[in-house]
């Protein structure tokens, strides 16, 4: 079944959770799809980010920190559009766990650190207690972001990463100047390799069924 909710977890912070939306929705949304983002992280990364498009923006935004108003309101966003993101606090928090309780999938960002990956594992640890309560399966995928292949540490990362059987994509977001040049211009979120790499992204993503293959009709972002 389609993955109508997706929170964006990891009880590290600075893994990449607003990195991964800003390369994933706008290329989403270029496709075709109806996209929503739920800005619950008190920092509001995502939600300055979001204000560069003015009144372009080409994905609904709601930014609400409160659990109690937020898990209320995604079922709603989720009955008018292809797939709602939920952009979690950056660390292990109430906020962090009731957006992963109402989700249909987990997307884990992490980048090659140690301290990112056993965090990453951490929250996947969540996950079992998370299926008990709800009583329905929650898929959970970790994103490897910021790797640069050729680097002998990133090399290894990647390996540990396989070794501790993370369940993991086979798309990564690179470590590129365009991840750091789309803070100040989000056009080029669908360009260059930050589109390349966001298309492989939604490739896999389509593959575990987590999306339709087409986007709903008549599209209005709003």
């Amino acid at each position: 079944m389609p993955a109508a909710i997706v929170a964006v977890a990891t009880s590290k912070g600075g893994a990449g959770k607003t990195l991964l939306l800003q390369t994933l929705v706008p290329n989403l949304a270029a496709f075709g799809y109806k996209v929503a983002v739920i800005d619950a992280d008190p920092n509001r990364a995502f939600t300055e980010w979001a204000e560069l498009y003015g009144d372009e923006r080409p994905f609904k935004l709601l930014t609400e920190a409160s659990e109690k108003v937020f898990s209320v309101k995604a079922a709603g966003l989720a009955e008018e559009h292809d797939i709602v993101f939920i952009d979690t606090p950056g660390f292990g928090n109430q906020g962090m766990m009731v957006a992963m309780s109402i989700s249909d999938a987990v997307i884990i960002p992490s980048q090659p650190g140690r301290k990112n990956i056993i965090e990453a594992k951490n929250t996947l640890d969540y996950i079992p207690m998370l299926e008990v309560a709800r009583k329905r399966p929650l898929p959970a995928v970790v994103l490897m972001t910021k790797i640069d292949k050729r680097r002998k540490t990133d090399q290894f990362a990647t390996k540990q990463v396989e070794e501790i059987q993370l369940p993991t994509f086979e798309t990564v977001l690179s470590d590129r100047d365009a991840y750091n040049k789309v803070t100040w211009d989000p056009d080029i979120a669908i360009q260059g390799i930050m589109g390349q790499e966001a298309n492989m992204l939604i490739e896999e993503i389509q593959k575990i069924g987590w999306l339709p293959e087409k986007p709903q009709a008549g599209a209005d972002h709003g």
